[in-house]
């Protein structure tokens, strides 16, 4: 049984792809707080897929960004360990109501 205030934890959230499925791989990180170094790179996941696509749009719009942005289906257990693998934090963006 669930706790009264205590969210369930998603089996599948939403991140960032580049070149998904080649050897060009890569997930895209943010730096946290903007400004920082390497260090504070994070990796950003998302509960909804509606979100994601929003956030790969702003992504697509910034033009800093050479590498067309997926949005990519992660099951949350995957992504997690992928967080300590590469020793980045990861913060799952709720999905808003």
């Amino acid at each position: 049984m669930q706790s009264e205030g205590v969210m369930a934890k998603p089996d599948i959230v939403y991140v960032i792809m580049y070149n998904p499925g080649t050897e060009n791989e890569a997930i895209h990180t943010m730096e946290y707080p903007r400004g920082t170094s390497r260090t504070g790179d994070m990796l950003l996941a998302f509960e909804s897929i509606e979100e994601v696509n929003y956030f790969a749009n702003m992504i697509r719009s910034d033009g800093d960004f050479m590498e067309e942005p997926i949005p990519t289906p992660t099951p949350l257990i995957q992504l997690e360990m992928a967080s300590q693998q590469m020793g980045l934090p990861m913060k799952v963006v709720p999905a808003s109501s």
